[in-house]
C-alpha cells in the first residue's frame, strides 16, 4: 500500500496477499527466478510509461484500501445484520 500511496511501480513475489490486491498496479514475478527479476526491473526502469501508469493506478489502487472506505463498508455490514 506504502508504494501505491508513493506513486510507484511495485515489482513483487507472487506470492501472499500481494496477489489478491485488486489494480494494476503491479508486475508480480515467480519467486527466486533471477531472470523474470531482471526483466521486471529493466522493463520498469526502460519503459517511462508503464512505470508513470502502474504509479497512477497504485494511488487508485490505495484509496479501496482506505480508512474511510472500509469504515463505511464495516458500517454498512452491521446495519444488515
Amino acid at each position: 500500500i506504502e508504494v501505491g500511496a508513493a506513486g510507484k511501480a511495485l515489482i513483487a513475489s507472487d506470492i501472499g496477499a500481494i496477489r489478491e490486491m485488486k489494480g494494476d498496479f503491479k508486475l508480480l514475478i515467480e519467486p527466486f527466478n533471477y531472470d523474470a527479476w531482471k526483466s521486471a526491473i529493466l522493463k520498469i526502469v526502460k519503459d517511462k510509461k508503464l512505470r508513470d501508469k502502474l504509479g497512477r493506478n497504485g494511488k487508485k489502487m490505495v484509496k479501496d484500501y482506505s480508512v474511510e472506505k472500509r469504515g463505511k463498508e464495516i458500517n454498512r455490514l452491521f446495519h444488515t445484520i
